[in-house]
């Protein structure tokens, strides 16, 4: 909305109390106050002053505080299409004009509309009374857009950076000078567009080209020979660089400050807006993006996942900081730490760190032990799920009341809590004894390989039974009718004249090997060689130690 001689109307009271509603400091309001008021005025008549009169209203022309002021007084509204809300903007401007004294051009105002429901367009023009414009159109320097931001809405990012660079171009600066320029100055340019877009990488490749022309060259459209690569440039000058910035990183950055403001719930316009619009006091990292949102809030959300990587939380109370899905532990995000299925990812949702730990100890209803997690995680393999964790020994009165007999799958669950009891006594001893701990996660392996270790002999002669099967699957182990005796064999040397290969692999439940050795007619070994491998299918290992 263009304001009609905003200047001479505005009305020093509204001004003041406009000011106060901002946040602004009580006593720099009280400055305005006495800077707009005290000032009094003289009429030039045929040159000469007359009169000394004080104003109850404007601001004064030529003063550099006025322009700062009026910024005050810069009026976008947004609002959804509807009838309704067309007569409400209509009374908010009503309650505006008769406030500050300033009235709204109607001709040089416009009113704009987005790609969404258009049903009552004519009826809203009609009720503001405005003309209708069309996007996109500038403001603050920036284009105002609802569509994906496209290599012709940066053409003026990239007019503004050449134009400097031309008004340079005549002066003789060395090349620390003009690097200078590009971090101080044009590195700038970019930085203001990228706090409000994500700039498309073509636009700044293009801006990376131009800079890195100007430094070398000292003109943006001139090439010359370059003696280091732009990522050694970009590198501190303490690592041999000459401490530029990666424009993809600075895009980055801007991004990740989006989400920290909404983070941290600091109280700007942008993140109340974002917080009402779309997050509605949900949990940031796990709300799926709605169908309809904009461009710019899609790509804040495409980096959430990145984000998380790089924040991690210092508890102090746990107050705000959801157990689950905030990266408060060392370890990562609760919910990235254990599998589908396990107990914790049943715990309520939206519950924060200071309720689950109190008085110094954990809720232990919510959080189990490590024997606990460990011997959840066996059970996983036998496709068992069991009610809360409560002790060892009722786990073991558990085993030994339902898995009784001779069967395979029975006889490999108690070989699978003897394990797990012994590396839990292991792990327990080491606490101890010798201060030292190892990662759930290793434990959890050394338990699994001694089962599969202990499982091997566990042969079928008929079908296996479901849990069987089951268990085959998730422990890597096959089931299969007793076999013909092992056939022995010798090795054959060559020819005088040739040389000999044998290659072999191996297979482990955890990992796999390959290798294979040259050796001549006489039996001499004229090379030799190892692999560790993963534990690929035994053929694959093979071919791969010939070839």
């Amino acid at each position: 909305m263009d304001l009609k001689k905003a200047f001479d109307n505005v009305n020093h009271e509204s001004l003041v109390l406009f000011m106060e509603k901002l946040g602004f400091n009580e006593i720099w309001c009280r400055w305005i106050r006495q800077c707009i008021q005290t000032a009094y005025f003289s009429v030039l008549i045929n040159g000469s002053p007359h009169g000394f009169f004080p104003s109850s209203k404007s601001l004064r022309q030529g003063d550099p505080l006025s322009p700062l002021l009026f910024c005050i007084y810069d009026v976008l509204v947004f609002a959804d299409a509807n009838p309704e809300n067309s007569r409400g903007i209509k009374e908010c401007i009503n309650m505006f004009n008769s406030c500050s004294g300033l009235s709204v051009i109607v001709n040089k105002s416009e009113i704009y509309f987005t790609a969404g429901d258009l049903r009552f367009k004519n009826q809203i023009v009609s009720t503001l009374g405005y003309p209708e414009g069309k996007l996109p159109i500038k403001y603050l320097v920036l284009p105002l857009i609802t569509t994906r931001l496209s290599t012709g809405d940066c053409q003026p990012l990239l007019g503004k950076i050449q134009k400097k660079i031309a008004m340079w171009s005549n002066k003789v600066l060395s090349r620390s000078g003009r690097i200078e320029l590009t971090n101080s100055v044009l590195n700038a340019f970019q930085l203001y567009w990228s706090a409000s877009f994500h700039i498309p990488s073509e636009v700044l490749n293009r801006i990376e080209r131009i800079l890195i022309n100007y430094i070398w060259a000292g003109n943006s459209q001139q090439r010359s020979y370059h003696n280091v690569g732009w990522d050694v440039m970009c590198m501190p000058k303490a690592e041999g660089g000459m401490g530029l910035r990666k424009l993809q990183d600075i895009n980055l950055a801007c991004k990740f400050k989006q989400l920290w403001n909404l983070i941290k719930g600091n109280n700007t316009l942008w993140s109340r807006w974002f917080n009402e619009k779309y997050v509605r006091n949900r949990n940031l990292w796990t709300i799926k993006a709605p169908s309809i949102m904009s461009w710019g809030a899609r790509t804040t959300f495409k980096h959430r996942d990145m984000a998380k990587n790089c924040i991690c939380y210092i508890v102090d109370d746990g107050k705000g900081i959801d157990f689950l899905t905030q990266p408060w532990h060392p370890d990562g995000p609760i919910l990235q730490q254990y599998p589908e299925g396990h107990t914790l990812r049943a715990t309520p949702t939206n519950i924060s760190v200071d309720q689950i730990f109190s008085n110094g100890s954990w809720d232990q209803t919510l959080i189990q032990s490590l024997p606990a997690w460990i011997w959840r995680s066996v059970l996983w393999r036998f496709s068992i799920r069991r009610k809360p964790f409560k002790s060892l020994k009722n786990e073991e009165d558990w085993i030994r009341n339902n898995f009784k007999g001779k069967l395979q799958a029975t006889t490999a669950l108690r070989i699978a809590f003897n394990a797990a009891i012994y590396h839990i006594w292991l792990e327990r001893n080491s606490r101890i004894h010798e201060l030292k701990s190892t990662h759930k996660q290793s434990i959890l392996s050394d338990i699994l390989f001694s089962i599969r270790t202990r499982c091997i002999h566990l042969h079928l002669d008929e079908a296996p039974s479901f849990r069987g099967k089951c268990l085959a699957s998730n422990l890597h182990l096959s089931y299969f009718k007793a076999t013909k005796p092992a056939k022995f064999c010798s090795w054959v040397p060559p020819a005088t004249h040739l040389a000999k290969l044998n290659t072999d692999a191996s297979l482990s439940y955890v990992w796999g090997g390959l290798g294979g050795l040259i050796s001549e007619g006489s039996g001499k070994i004229t090379a030799a060689f190892s692999i560790n491998s993963d534990p690929n299918p035994i053929q694959k290992l093979e071919l791969e130690a010939i070839l």
